[in-house]
């Protein structure tokens, strides 16, 4: 049931991150959709859910644009893996972890 709702949840966000207009401000940027929902795994299930959630938005990112196939899957594992283990330290209901 985690994988299904994660699934659904990973190609909300690709559609939405793609489909999107970019941020002027920030140069035209779109918002990492897909990187928000690999983090909110990390910080909120276990390594397994945050692990495969990070791939499968890195596959979803990298065949969206010209970065070769796995690079951001390796960067959301990384950044994930960090976040997993010192998701003690966050508050997970506060208004700054969302932001």
């Amino acid at each position: 049931m985690v994988f299904a709702v994660m699934l659904v949840l990973l190609l909300l966000a690709g559609l939405l991150q793609d489909l999107s207009p970019g941020v002027v401000w920030l140069g035209q940027i779109k918002v990492p959709l897909l990187f928000a929902v690999a983090l909110y795994y990390a910080v909120a299930h276990d390594r397994t859910a945050m692990l495969v959630s990070a791939v499968v938005a890195g596959l979803i990112q990298d065949s969206g644009s010209l970065v070769p196939i796995g690079y951001s899957s390796l960067c959301f594992c990384v950044v994930g893996l960090g976040i997993h283990r010192f998701r003690g330290l966050i508050l997970p209901r506060a208004v700054l972890t969302a932001l």
